[in-house]
């Protein structure tokens, strides 16, 4: 069973819009005024930015295999029953001209195809091989994650195992993850998402910390202008801010008054903060680059700890 155009989008999350082109749909995480934004500060930000990280096709279906045409974008991921199953590497498949099939026992089960978190994927075709049936799959609660390549789950191996990723997957929530790589509190960048949350999760500061030409005064004055346009728009949603994690190597007076400048500012805007430090262990082996990026277990462990704070109170 081949899907048409049409009947992928009512499956696909995480997308704000999703244009069709000459080698067919591609799917946005951000919005047009967000791109052009992030492109204008800089040209790394035009891949990072158009990264389909978050995105996915969820379903209910009796189908035996998925077989899909992607013209673009390397890692795509599949999970059955709320189970990792699959990853597969596209640009491996294109090289040999293989068409990526994903085969599946036989039965009614839940299927949630992920996007390439860092790079951009694209679909031509999509197709449900031994179907007689799909239905879209619904969610009671919804979780938008703003945030930088840490978010974006920058350096993962297996990309849904990030720490947003596995957050909202554990809670059970749909979910929407705005995450740029490089990302910072630029107010420029803001704008609110067609997805309609009921909490969001904002997590930047790390590269704000990282840009030592910039001074304090300076981002605490970009964060409480981007901060101000949260609350314009999400003011009567649960706002939740996470301040910089534990980075390894790093000058750890300059991120303590990073993190807490950030978390000042937040509570100005009656926003909840959680501390970074409390959810990441103070060991470089956790790290996949040693300092910065999370590897997958420690990815696991920030996730882990958001979902204690989210379901049994503050940590």
């Amino acid at each position: 069973m081949e899907l048409t155009f049409t009947e992928i989008r009512s499956l696909t999350h995480g997308a704000d819009h999703i244009t069709e082109e000459s080698d067919g749909l591609h799917f946005h995480k951000c919005t047009a005024k967000q791109e052009a934004a992030w492109e204008a500060l800089e040209d790394v930000f035009y891949s990072r930015v158009r990264a389909t990280c978050g995105i996915r096709l969820e379903m209910e279906t009796d189908a035996e295999a998925i077989g899909f045409c992607a013209p673009s974008g390397n890692k795509f991921e599949v999970w059955v029953n709320g189970m990792f199953y699959r990853q597969i590497l596209a640009d491996d498949l294109r090289k040999t001209g293989e068409t990526p099939t994903v085969t599946m026992e036989s039965g009614i089960k839940r299927i949630m195809f992920a996007l390439p978190s860092h790079s951009t994927g694209v679909l031509s075709s999509f197709s449900l091989d031994g179907a007689t049936f799909f239905r879209p799959v619904s969610y009671e609660k919804k979780m938008l994650f703003i945030g930088d390549s840490i978010t974006q789950g920058w350096d993962a191996q297996y990309d849904t195992l990030s720490f947003a990723y596995r957050t909202a997957t554990m809670l059970g929530v749909d979910f929407h993850i705005c995450g740029v790589g490089g990302g910072r509190f630029v107010p420029e960048t803001f704008d609110k998402v067609s997805f309609d949350p009921d909490m969001v999760v904002i997590a930047y500061g790390v590269n704000d910390f990282n840009t030592r030409h910039r001074t304090v005064e300076e981002n605490v004055a970009n964060a409480n202008a981007y901060l101000d346009l949260v609350k314009s728009a999400y003011g009567d949603r649960r706002v939740v801010v996470i301040t910089p994690i534990w980075l390894g190597k790093k000058d750890a007076e300059w991120n303590l008054v990073m993190r807490s400048s950030i978390a000042n500012v937040a509570i100005e805007k009656g926003f909840e903060v959680v501390d970074g430090e409390t959810l990441f262990p103070q060991n470089t082996a956790f790290f996949a680059d040693g300092y910065l990026h999370p590897n997958d277990l420690g990815f696991s462990i920030y996730a882990e700890r958001l979902i204690h704070y989210f379901t049994k109170g503050k940590i």
